[in-house]
């Protein structure tokens, strides 16, 4: 019969524990990393669009409210004034199967355990904060462009049919690309002084400057 010496005894079970944390962090990982990319979505956008703005000397107003008789009509998350369009950028964290048409004003969710839900066409709510926008600040229409921003693991389908020409959903990891093929576009810049002026007022009005 063969006996296990004290220092043999202890050093297997402190291996045995180190296997245990081993398998017990790579179980919790992949739920760790859902909730710190959902905890932290919102944030990484701004800093996206942050130094996309620092990199191209673009105006960006944060957290922006349509207000109409001293009430709250809509909230647009990330405003982004380029030389070229004005982009109203909302976000959006997605964690079941999503499904619809661009033109429907309501889409699908399915859980995991395929149960539905409807919930409103971002899209379209987009677009309505780009018409409030523009109607309440008194500018023209044709220089919004509406873009939903969400998570990288979506499941949407048809996500690619969902864009239209001025009025898209994409990927975080795609945002900059978007933004540099919209900016591509051969039309007029907007008068430098004229931006600047309105950009400010913005500000003044929401207590930014």
């Amino acid at each position: 019969m063969i006996f296990l010496n004290s220092g043999f005894t202890y050093l297997f079970f402190i291996l045995l524990i180190f296997l245990l944390l081993v398998i017990i962090f790579l179980l919790f990982l992949p739920l760790y990393n859902y909730l710190f990319s959902k905890k932290n979505f919102k944030n990484k956008i701004y800093k996206i669009i942050y130094h996309y703005a620092l990199i191209n000397d673009f105006y960006l107003i944060n957290n922006l409210e349509l207000v109409k008789d001293e009430e709250v009509k809509a909230v647009i998350d990330h405003v982004l004034f380029s030389n070229k369009y004005i982009y109203v950028i909302k976000t959006k964290y997605y964690d079941d199967v999503i499904d619809g048409k661009k033109e429907d004003k309501i889409w699908i969710s399915y859980d995991k355990k395929c149960r539905k839900e409807e919930i409103f066409n971002p899209l379209l709510l987009n677009k309505e904060r780009c018409d409030r926008f523009s109607l309440y600040k008194h500018l023209d229409r044709t220089f919004f462009i509406s873009i939903v921003v969400v998570n990288n693991n979506i499941k949407l389908k048809n996500l690619s049919e969902l864009n239209s020409f001025n009025s898209y959903i994409c990927k975080i990891k795609d945002l900059k690309k978007l933004i540099k093929s919209i900016e591509k576009r051969n039309v007029s810049k907007f008068n430098t002084d004229s931006l600047d002026k309105e950009v400010k007022d913005i500000a003044k009005e929401i207590g930014r400057l």
